[in-house]
């Protein structure tokens, strides 16, 4: 299985660690980055690992912190991260 990053997702995901770096220690960024890494590696295991949205069912939604979740669309030999949201935000995925 094969994880690809969207434009977006690489935006967002950067956005993500610079603020927590503005706003605490390295140790921070650092987890969350461990937590993704743990993520992705379930993901390849079973690309289903995430409930689906209730709108589309290819696309996904995991909680990868109290503050952060990562949005990601099935394909057949694929799992396209889409997007990293704030999860105190009202974010229609």
């Amino acid at each position: 299985m094969k994880i690809i990053w969207s434009i977006r997702a690489s935006i967002s995901y950067q956005k993500t660690i610079d603020f927590i770096l503005e706003k605490w220690p390295i140790e921070i960024a650092e987890n969350l980055e461990t937590k993704i890494d743990e993520l992705f590696n379930n993901l390849v295991q079973n690309k289903h690992f995430c409930p689906p949205s209730n709108n589309n069912p290819k696309i996904r939604r995991c909680v990868v912190s109290k503050q952060t979740s990562l949005i990601y669309e099935v394909g057949k030999n694929s799992i396209e991260i889409l997007l990293f949201i704030d999860n105190r935000s009202d974010h229609k995925y």
